[in-house]
């Protein structure tokens, strides 16, 4: 089917403008202030076929659909929304890497590595960002810069042990976290 982008009017469901997509968006849109962010993906949410998958993420003008900027992504699907906080577009990838962009103009402004393949979306909250990974571990990076702060594996810490991958986001609520897994498939 058609591989687009579509701002409708939520009164009416009219149509407002349409835009192409070059990868399938798995993740839907996100939205701040007067910019979408969508993410992309050569693939979807399957393990077996992780090898060679690509990525992008596109910014678009809210108002006219204008493209903004679009950053590839060659070693990694992105099949997750990006989190938009603290003027970043933050997304996680199948490689494992967690990027952040700056929303005005795309410069990739950090990349932290989690080892594992990402299909959960991350959250921001407090100046941190959230990220689960496929092997049950939830990571905490320094928005700012893509230090590390702390990584939590579900499956082997005492005080949790709950193995498991994680296919949905991290979220954030009144300082605590919630994160689920499940047992899809894999190890």
């Amino acid at each position: 089917g058609e591989r687009a982008l579509y701002c409708l009017d939520a009164k009416t469901g009219d149509t407002l403008w349409t835009q192409p997509l070059a990868l399938n968006p798995w993740g839907g849109a996100s939205v701040l202030g007067d910019t979408v962010v969508v993410t992309g993906s050569t693939v979807g949410y399957y393990l077996d076929k992780l090898k060679g998958a690509k990525g992008d993420v596109a910014a678009f003008d809210l108002a006219t659909g204008k493209p903004k900027w679009r950053k590839e992504i060659p070693t990694g699907g992105v099949v997750a929304c990006a989190a938009l906080a603290d003027g970043l577009a933050v997304v996680t990838a199948t490689d494992g890497k967690v990027r952040a962009y700056s929303l005005a103009d795309g410069d990739r402004r950090w990349v932290y590595d989690c080892k594992a393949p990402t299909f959960a979306p991350p959250a921001v909250a407090g100046g941190v960002v959230y990220a689960g990974d496929l092997t049950g571990a939830v990571h905490a990076v320094d928005a700012k810069t893509g230090a590390a702060k702390w990584k939590l594996d579900l499956g082997t810490d005492p005080a949790v042990t709950a193995p498991g991958m994680g296919y949905g986001g991290v979220t954030v609520h009144a300082g605590k976290l919630v994160v689920a897994t499940c047992h899809r498939e894999g190890p």
